[in-house]
């Protein structure tokens, strides 16, 4: 009792000095009792929480051996500027036992009688972490912002504008500074707009509850005052210094881009259209072609009485050669012809037709050439070609008026797959192009559309076929290239031929003549049949006939008669003409072979010679003693 009274009256200090334990004992904080060297007389319970150490070992310690390195001179020099009984403040970082380190935001105090620091310490790691974590934030959110693409435009709850990123001052063409402050109507929004875009983000300023947000297609004005079509979304902020945020993406290209899209479907529409008229013709034109081949042959072949000439033949004759005309058009639409490439300058063609091009002109229209000196050479057919070429002149000429120009000229030009439509044949690589421009009536966008179509033509009164355009397409799609039409009422028309540049400068070498010898003809017409044998025994050849795959075969076994040539029709019933010749030339490996046919996806079976329907007696000898003086094919060129 006397002891407890002694503490009660007289034990004051022993009361503070145990609540002082008790405190350093409960406090979450680190509480800190060190000596002006810097080592420690005393440390609570919480330094072994925040640091990882026993209290043990920290005694052992110095602030100098936890202090990171960076943080000890302005640690010192904390303690340097105060004064004495001044409270410090100031952050370091203390190393923990695993290696890292943590932030502690510190509040210290010298005791000069006592030649110590009373300090207190918070953990400020986690808050400092945060902070770190929201000015990223910040600087990401401000990044993005200034980062996009789209205008991203800040309002007041008037319509006031508070903020522009960097995008929205590229779009509309105000600096920041000129924009804010300013109504977004009457700054930004064209006159006739402003009214419904105000009643709206009015509107919208009242409604309750979620954030809302509206979405329109608008017109934007710029600072020059020019208008620009943009999608606008308006989103209602719920907090923060702006009432409205609007995000404005400028849709030029989108539009531009939707056109060229839309141009594109209706090319590739008119190419899969052509291309299924073109089947169609080619496949009309092979039976009548089969027809013909013995009509022209009959009727040139007929024999006429000295001094006289029998007038209903005559006319028969032309018939069949206007006939022969109209079907060798149909062909070369339908791409069934067979051409006869070779290198060739465009510039030597151009110039060799400039005599007869004029002559097709009205005296009232004058003709220019442009021809550029550098033009790179192509592989086409030169007859095909400068036919075509006069077909554009012949058009041209009946859409112009007196005085009227029409100007012809060739250049190198370079074709990229991203701006090649599909479907139109032609591949990415480098081109020669020959432009027929004239200043004519010009065209509207449907009749150029359907231009090249077979047996379309707007010129009544005259008569025309409709096919002058058609063959164009076929002969130049024919030689690999490509045909554009560009017209416009009363802007004249400008049609380009685009043909692959290629530098095979590869020449034709004529072959050698030898006697003629057997025939073996393979052919299911009977009319042609009979025609092409009669033929060819007249010129001194012996025949003999097959009218299929199946019994040239039979007739090849059987016979030891030498075979010279295999001359097959393409198209045939039991056994087709290509697989016909690869089983006879297993047979017979020295046996030449030439296909012949009106109809036919390709001009030749690779490697084969190719006699195009109908011919003229003359034309089938020719080609007949050409395959067979010529040197007999190297095994791998044959068809396998």
């Amino acid at each position: 009792m006397g002891d407890a009274r002694q503490g009660a009256q007289g034990g004051h200090s022993g009361t503070i000095a145990e609540g002082l334990d008790l405190f350093f004992e409960l406090s979450v904080d680190l509480l800190l009792i060190a000596n002006r060297d810097g080592t420690f007389k005393r440390l609570n319970p919480a330094w072994e929480r925040v640091l990882g150490y026993p209290l043990a070992d920290l005694y052992r310690m110095s602030w100098a051996d936890l202090v990171h390195p960076d943080d000890q001179e302005h640690t010192l020099a904390a303690f340097r500027r105060s004064n004495p009984a001044a409270m410090m403040f100031f952050e370091n970082r203390y190393r923990h036992r695993d290696g890292s380190f943590r932030w502690l935001e510190w509040s210290a105090i010298l005791v000069p009688a006592e030649s110590v620091y009373y300090a207190v310490a918070r953990d400020g790691t986690e808050r400092r972490a945060e902070q770190e974590r929201l000015r990223a934030s910040e600087a990401y959110r401000a990044a993005v912002q200034e980062a996009s693409t789209d205008a991203i435009v800040a309002l007041d709850a008037d319509g006031y504008i508070v903020d522009i990123n960097a995008a929205g001052q590229r779009m509309y063409g105000y600096r920041a500074e000129q924009a804010c402050a300013k109504l977004f109507g009457d700054l930004l929004v064209p006159p006739e707009r402003r009214a419904a875009f105000m009643a709206d983000l009015a509107r919208y300023r009242k409604a309750e509850g979620r954030i809302v947000e509206f979405r329109v297609e608008q017109v934007g004005l710029r600072a020059d005052g020019s208008r620009f079509p943009l999608e606008l979304t308006v989103t209602r902020l719920e907090s923060g210094p702006a009432a409205f945020a609007t995000f404005a993406r400028d849709l030029t290209d989108a539009k531009r881009a939707e056109e060229e899209r839309r141009s594109l479907e209706d090319q590739v529409r008119q190419a899969q259209k052509m291309e299924a008229v073109g089947r169609l013709a080619g496949a009309v034109a092979h039976d009548f072609n089969d027809l013909l081949a013995a009509t022209t042959g009959y009727v040139a072949g007929a024999n006429h009485p000295a001094g006289h000439v029998d007038e209903r033949l005559e006319q028969m004759k032309r018939a069949t050669e206007r006939a022969v005309g109209l079907v060798d058009r149909l062909l070369a639409f339908g791409r069934r012809q067979a051409p006869s490439p070779k290198v060739l300058d465009v510039n030597v063609a151009v110039g060799e037709l400039e005599h007869l091009l004029r002559g097709l002109l009205r005296d009232d229209i004058s003709l220019q050439l442009a021809l550029a000196p550098d033009v790179a050479r192509v592989k086409a057919d030169p007859v095909q070609l400068q036919q075509a070429l006069v077909n554009l002149v012949i058009n041209a000429r009946e859409a112009l008026r007196a005085g009227g120009r029409l100007r012809i000229s060739t250049s190198n030009v370079g074709l990229e797959a991203a701006r090649l439509p599909p479907g139109l044949g032609a591949q990415p690589g480098a081109y020669v192009r020959i432009t027929v421009e004239d200043n004519g009536v010009g065209m509207t966008r449907e009749v150029a559309s359907r231009a090249f179509e077979p047996f379309f033509t707007t010129k009544e009164s005259t008569g025309a076929s409709g096919l002058g355009l058609t063959t164009v397409y076929g002969i130049v799609a024919q030689n690999g290239g490509t045909v554009r039409i560009e017209s416009a009422p009363g802007r004249g028309t400008i049609v380009q031929v685009l043909l692959p540049a290629t530098e095979d400068a590869s020449a034709q070498v004529s072959p050698p003549s030898s006697p003629a010898s057997t025939v073996l003809l393979v052919e299911d017409e009977e009319a042609v049949r009979q025609l092409v044998r009669r033929i060819l025994e007249g010129r001194g050849y012996k025949v003999l006939l097959a009218r299929h795959g199946g019994e040239a075969l039979e007739l090849i076994h059987q016979t030891d008669l030498p075979i010279h040539l295999l001359l097959t029709d393409a198209v045939m019933p039991v056994l087709s003409g290509p697989e016909l010749l690869r089983r006879a030339i297993a047979l017979r490996p020295a046996m030449k072979v030439a296909i012949m046919s009106g109809y036919t996806d390709r001009p030749a079976v690779t490697g084969v010679p190719f006699i195009g329907k109908p011919f003229t007696p003359a034309e089938l000898e020719r080609r007949v003693r050409e395959i067979l003086d010529a040197p007999l094919p190297t095994p791998h060129a044959l068809p396998k």
